[in-house]
């Protein structure tokens, strides 16, 4: 009996798996030899619409969860409230008016952490730190849910402060 051991069908099967893993860790973004640093990042978390005095719960060096399914965390470097205001369009006279409601408002919590950073991305562990990304702020006693409105890796602006 004459077997063959290698076909020009075989050859195919074996290019098509390689351009099928090649695509995939293009696509999935894995970088092989990536430079990772860790260090130092400061994110500014803001949730609208809360009741006033909740920013009181929530003092400087406390530690946080900033995820409610992963493990990352972080130090409370400062909480502040700003008055929460809403903007309404008014179409018969094609202006915008703003409403500041009384007992709300707008929260807004800095923390540090330690987080990966690479040339595409900064993340918390599996948690990526991105503006626009949905973030809790989970201390004792208090959950606050908001946006990333910042992401500085240096102290500095509204961060250290």
């Amino acid at each position: 009996m004459n077997k063959k051991k290698f076909t020009i069908i075989d050859f195919g099967i074996v290019v098509v798996l390689l351009a099928v893993i090649v695509i995939g860790i293009k696509v999935l973004g894995i970088n092989f030899g990536a430079k990772v640093e860790t260090r130092e990042v400061y994110v500014t978390v803001m949730a609208t619409n809360l009741d006033e005095g909740i920013s009181e719960m929530i003092t400087k060096d406390d530690r946080v969860s900033v995820s409610y399914s992963e493990e990352a965390y972080g130090t409370v470097v400062k909480a502040w409230e700003e008055p929460y205001e809403e903007s309404q369009l008014f179409e018969a006279k094609g202006e915008y008016k703003t409403q500041t409601f009384e007992g709300k408002s707008n929260v807004f919590v800095v923390v540090k952490c330690d987080a990966k950073e690479t040339d595409t991305k900064i993340s918390n562990g599996n948690v990526p730190l991105r503006v626009g990304e949905e973030m809790p702020v989970c201390g004792k006693g208090y959950t606050v849910n908001g946006y990333i409105v910042r992401v500085e890796n240096k102290k500095g602006g509204n961060a250290g402060e």
